[in-house]
């Protein structure tokens, strides 16, 4: 697996409604392109001030299936001007209608953030403090960004490191955080630091699992496990529907009509719109079984996407700047 197999993919609906979101589609988006995520902000909008969402399914587009280890995403470079951006997980499905708050900026979720470093780090210590742009980033703010006990990378230009929080401390917009271990590296502030807060994402792989089945349609597989496939294969529940003892159609509960098959052979659904497998059922699966007409099968497959919101803010009044917000998703492979 290459660094370049990890990829950010568009939602189905990227209006500026409260549809936006929904579940992942076929659109790459260019990493580091100007306005591959955020559009640009209008004098309107920064002089009433602008509250925006945008939803990213973080994608192991590796073509060998493996699978990302200790997967993390944090935000590598700070929000120009009076701006800042959080982000907080998704679901394969959700919208922004499907987010409580967010039409008011009022959600309740679990944010992840970047602040800049504001006095000087000294190796050896395990202190680190940080000026947010708003109280809507601390403890008592619908947006906080840190939290003892969480994961956190300090970092410069060609350097960084990872620490645990072990006690926060807050006075006005001044937020002391102490680190659970020694901090290795001097970071001045003349070398612009900032402090992310870590989202861990664990293991991102494909999965399956069977929801049920009726009449003897009952697919193994525990011995015959889906073939699924990192690019190709994307939440879907599908179901397999007998005309009679052998043949079967499959529909899936956003993609329609999937092709037919017979228990006979491997059947694979493809994914259309990127030319690579949903998902491959084993004709072993099916040995041994009595199956009627209209008996069914149904089973849920998980893509290697997990997804992201990223929140966007700009304050009454501010100023006109070029942002350049980078959200960075890495992991280790076995």
């Amino acid at each position: 697996m290459l660094s370049t197999d990890l990829k950010a993919y568009e939602p189905a609906n990227v209006t500026d409604t409260p549809a936006h979101g929904g579940r992942i589609s076929a659109n790459l988006i260019t990493s580091g392109a100007p306005n591959n995520i955020w559009a640009d902000i209008t004098s309107e909008e920064r002089a009433a001030g602008k509250i925006k969402y945008e939803k990213i399914f973080l994608k192991v587009a590796d073509d060998a299936d493996g699978k990302l280890q200790v997967a993390r995403a944090y935000f590598n470079a700070l929000p120009a001007g009076d701006n800042w951006a959080t982000f907080f997980d998704g679901t394969a499905t959700d919208t922004l209608a499907d987010i409580p708050g967010a039409d008011t900026g009022a959600d309740a979720k679990t944010k992840y953030g970047i602040a800049p470093v504001t006095t000087n780090v000294v190796a050896g210590t395990r202190t680190i403090k940080v000026t947010v742009p708003s109280v809507k980033l601390l403890s008592t703010g619908a947006d906080e960004i840190y939290r003892v006990g969480e994961t956190i990378i300090i970092g410069k230009t060609g350097t960084q490191e990872v620490h645990t929080i072990s006690a926060i401390a807050e006075l006005d917009l001044e937020i002391t955080i102490t680190t659970a271990a020694d901090i290795a590296n001097n970071y001045a502030t003349t070398d612009t630091p900032w402090l992310a807060s870590v989202k861990s994402l664990g293991t991102v792989e494909t999965s399956s699992a069977v929801v049920g089945h009726t009449g003897g349609a009952d697919y193994d597989a525990a011995t015959y496990a889906p073939v699924l496939d990192n690019i190709g294969t994307v939440r879907q529940r599908l179901v397999f529907t007998f005309g009679d003892s052998i043949n079967f159609t499959c529909v899936g509960d956003s993609l329609a009509g999937l092709g037919s098959g017979t228990v006979n052979a491997d059947f694979t659904a493809m994914n259309t719109a990127l030319s690579k497998p949903l998902c491959t059922l084993l004709a072993g699966g099916w040995t041994g079984l009595t199956i009627a007409a209209n008996d069914t099968f149904t089973l849920d497959i998980f893509g290697a996407d997990p997804p992201v919101w990223e929140k966007y803010e700009v304050p009454a009044g501010a100023e006109a700047v070029s942002e350049d917000l980078r959200l960075h998703f890495s992991g280790e492979v076995a």
